[in-house]
């Protein structure tokens, strides 16, 4: 997350920053899943969290830090950015966790670990392809977190 914080040009908005920051925060649970599932999984549930010894929390320090930015140029209106930032991750993880877990495949799309019994609930749905489905899912976050232009 850091760096794809710092890949972002100086200029660019707080929208393209947290819209590159979603995508790379799935890129690597798809790339990563056994250690995606080891840091939100059981190890999590017995209060290991990841923080350095500086109580910093990787990743999600970063996205509150974009979030800050987003309200000190007037992008995001809001009175603090941790609560927003918890929102934004707590939706961008939900999906991955579900797309992971094959809740999400499309019609004739293998489940990731080659287990038929994964649910195939998405055909009947009509639902898009992950990928565009994903790209909806960050615009309902913008929808809520983006200031309004009036």
């Amino acid at each position: 997350m850091s760096a794809v914080r710092e890949s972002v040009p100086a200029d660019s908005s707080v929208r393209d920053t947290l819209q590159k920051m979603g995508r790379a925060y799935r890129a690597y649970a798809h790339e990563h899943p056994d250690l995606f599932s080891l840091v939100f999984g059981d190890a999590s549930r017995h209060g290991q969290r990841p923080s350095n010894d500086q109580g910093e929390r990787p990743g999600f320090d970063d996205l509150v830090a974009a979030i800050e930015q987003g309200i000190a140029s007037g992008e995001i209106d809001a009175p603090a950015a941790e609560p927003i930032a918890v929102a934004c991750w707590s939706i961008v993880h939900g999906f991955v966790v579900l797309e992971i877990a094959g809740f999400l495949r499309t019609e004739g799309e293998p489940p990731a670990d080659g287990i038929e019994s994964a649910p195939a609930c998405v055909s009947r749905y009509g639902r898009p392809a992950p990928d565009d489905l994903f790209d909806m899912v960050l615009e309902r976050i913008f929808l809520g977190v983006l200031a309004r232009k009036h």
